[in-house]
């Protein structure tokens, strides 16, 4: 992030030309932990429906409770509800003990609900409403689909046709973690650039998005981990309701919404980054005392 902000405020024009290469780092980023996935772990639940409809609910009512005197904090919230599970989920899951197949299968999940609904969504409460809304949910549709839901379909491709491919993408998930701090580098640029270029007026709002993110982040985990617990799995609740693939919603922020609410994402980005450090640090706690106990 640090990287990224220097690059916005010494390299706009490089960093906004950069920008256009994000959604296909999305696209691969979300099809490296798709090869991991086979399809017979792909196993739906009750906690996979109740965690869906949750949060598209709390989307729904996070707009609603700002659209009557804020939409941009409308939006920002919206955005920081709506956005589906994180690809680097399965891999904190996994380190806390959870299910990595429950978080995986959620992801594809709220990946594929994420691009159907977001060219209805965004051509309803997008900045750019002056398009007509049967245009915009065809412009949005052929932008978002290929990124988000072709990744599923490539890696399926990779495993029947190209194997070897397929079975290096497995074992290197690692990738993502790369392609993520790149995009961050980009992303966070641009934001860079654009909070720079904006007034001093628009300090309130940018501090009303940051808290209305921290406040999102807070509800989801919490939220996430109550669900989890019904089902068994407090960890894959937590982790597939509360950490979000903030690179993609980042993008469908600055692309879709006013730009501004793209602090938002920016600000989810520490607030879940603080959390799952917090709940790693508890976890070893509690492994170190386990051996403690034991030896004596």
């Amino acid at each position: 992030m640090i990287t990224g902000i220097i690059m916005g405020l010494l390299l706009p024009e490089t960093t906004a030309t950069l920008n256009i290469l994000t959604p296909y780092l999305i696209f691969v980023m979300l099809l490296v932990p798709y090869c991991r996935l086979a399809v017979k772990d792909i196993r739906l639940s009750g906690l996979h429906y109740r965690m869906l409809g949750t949060q598209m609910l709390l989307a729904a009512l996070a707009y609603a409770a700002f659209a009557w005197f804020n939409p941009r904090f409308a939006q920002g919230a919206f955005i920081c509800f709506f956005g589906p599970t994180a690809t680097a989920a399965p891999v904190i899951t996994a380190m806390l003990g959870g299910s990595i197949a429950v978080v995986i299968t959620y992801s594809l999940l709220s990946s594929v609900t994420v691009a159907v609904l977001s060219p209805i969504v965004f051509s309803l409460i997008g900045a750019n409403t002056a398009m007509p809304f049967l245009s915009s949910i065809g412009l949005i549709s052929r932008q978002v689909f290929p990124m988000i839901i072709l990744p599923f379909f490539a890696a399926l491709f990779f495993k029947k046709f190209l194997p070897k491919i397929h079975a290096e993408l497995r074992e290197r998930q690692s990738i993502s973690f790369y392609l993520w701090a790149f995009s961050m580098i980009l992303l966070v640029g641009r934001a860079t650039t654009f909070v720079v270029e904006q007034p001093a007026r628009e300090i309130p709002t940018a501090i009303g998005l940051a808290l209305i993110a921290a406040f999102a982040c807070a509800t989801q985990f919490l939220i996430g981990h109550k669900l989890g617990v019904k089902y068994g799995e407090p960890v894959a609740g937590t982790q597939g309701m509360g950490q979000k693939n903030t690179v993609l919603i980042f993008w469908l922020a600055i692309t879709y919404l006013d730009p501004i609410t793209s602090i938002a994402p920016i600000s989810y980005i520490l607030c879940h980054n603080a959390a799952n450090s917090l709940q790693l640090h508890w976890h070893a706690r509690k492994l170190n005392n386990r051996e403690i106990l034991s030896d004596v």
